[in-house]
């Protein structure tokens, strides 16, 4: 809880920042990147993007059901694909071990989000005995956000912390993925359900 009143806290600091800096003549100043204002708006939803991670961690601890944390997920996923898109508007952060360093962050923990967003909601299908779904689900995940997460880990600019939770959730999905594998073999039978037939996964944002 404290963790996310911080980040949030930081998200109104960055948006005052900006506010400030593009509304009073007398701040006026030559503009260096981090003053830069898609920089600072970027910098705020990468706070509310760590805050709504924040819920979504405490939401596990309290065995939140799985189709609400898989909201919360993706809740998580656009914010931090939102920070992508601002911070990609200003093309020096791409030139400085720093810019880089967040840019990636960034990209990477929108792609593990996502992941966990799916994996949510192919729990909650398996708990309602919608195997074909879950087992469509997760090929989904394995065939394409997987190899996402993967391919950024071989990215310099990662942060070490980052690439090695990344690691261990992709551990643990390929673990989950081999039990769906194996019950569907013995038991269940069941044609994974095409990408397009799946439920769109609606998100819900929490931090603001």
């Amino acid at each position: 809880k404290n963790g996310c009143n911080f980040f949030l806290q930081a998200a109104g600091v960055f948006d005052h920042l900006c506010n400030e800096l593009s509304t009073r003549e007398d701040l006026k100043i030559p503009a260096s990147c981090d003053l830069h204002d898609h920089v600072l708006k970027g910098l705020s939803a990468f706070m509310l993007a760590e805050a709504q991670e924040c819920i979504f961690h405490r939401g596990l601890l309290d065995r939140t059901k799985d189709s609400v944390l898989a909201k919360v997920a993706m809740g998580a996923y656009e914010l931090y694909a939102s920070v992508g898109v601002l911070f990609g508007e200003v093309p020096v952060l791409k030139q400085s071990p720093e810019g880089k360093q967040l840019l990636q962050s960034a990209k990477l923990k929108s792609t593990a989000m996502l992941v966990l967003g799916e994996m949510k909601k192919a729990s909650d299908e398996r708990n309602q005995k919608q195997f074909k779904e879950e087992i469509g689900r997760l090929t989904y995940i394995n065939d394409h956000l997987v190899k996402d997460l993967e391919a950024g880990l071989k990215n310099e600019s990662t942060p070490k912390e980052l690439a090695s939770w990344c690691r261990t959730l992709i551990k643990n999905f390929k673990s989950e993925f081999e039990r769906a594998k194996k019950d569907n073999q013995l038991i269940y039978h069941e044609i994974p359900m095409e990408r397009a037939r799946q439920t769109i996964i609606q998100q819900t944002v929490m931090a603001k």
